[in-house]
């Protein structure tokens, strides 16, 4: 007599459900906060890219200054130069990932802008206070960006 080789049903079946028992597993302790994550980084970038433009662009007054406004209650923001339309396709009223990102900063007129040598001032032109920051939150969760008053230096962490 001879046997051939294989699985059983029983077996097959076995195996089955223990892979849908790990997928349910990881699926339920699969990491959250990705889209918050992203809009931190994006909203970090861009501040550092208005900073960029502000160096390189022949800045001559805090009229011609390179920022970035913020458009808290619409969740946007826009990378511009000072008095002039939005020209940056990519930065113009641009949401964070387009998702329930709110937008909260206590800087004055919501506006950062940069001097040629990096250096951040508000909409009435005087430098930031100590703890400026840009809060982004998405439900409970939230991100916290520092900008350094004397370099504008952005970076994670709620103020001291």
């Amino acid at each position: 007599m001879t046997r051939e080789k294989g699985f059983t049903l029983i077996e097959l079946i076995s195996i089955i459900l223990l892979l849908g028992i790990l997928a349910v597993t990881a699926v339920a302790k699969w990491p959250k906060g990705f889209d918050l994550d992203a809009a931190h980084m994006e909203m970090t970038m861009a501040i550092r890219y208005a900073q960029h433009h502000a160096m390189t662009r022949q800045f001559t007054d805090l009229g011609s200054a390179w920022g970035i406004s913020i458009n808290t209650a619409a969740n946007e923001y826009s990378v511009l130069q000072r008095g002039q339309p939005c020209t940056v396709a990519d930065y113009c009223n641009r949401q964070l990932l387009d998702r329930n990102i709110d937008i909260t900063t206590n800087i004055s007129g919501d506006s950062i802008w940069f001097n040629g040598l990096g250096q951040p001032f508000d909409d009435g032109d005087n430098e930031l206070p100590a703890c400026s920051h840009i809060t982004i939150c998405q439900g409970a969760d939230c991100f916290e960006l520092q900008v350094s008053p004397e370099t504008g230096y952005v970076q994670e962490g709620s103020c001291p």
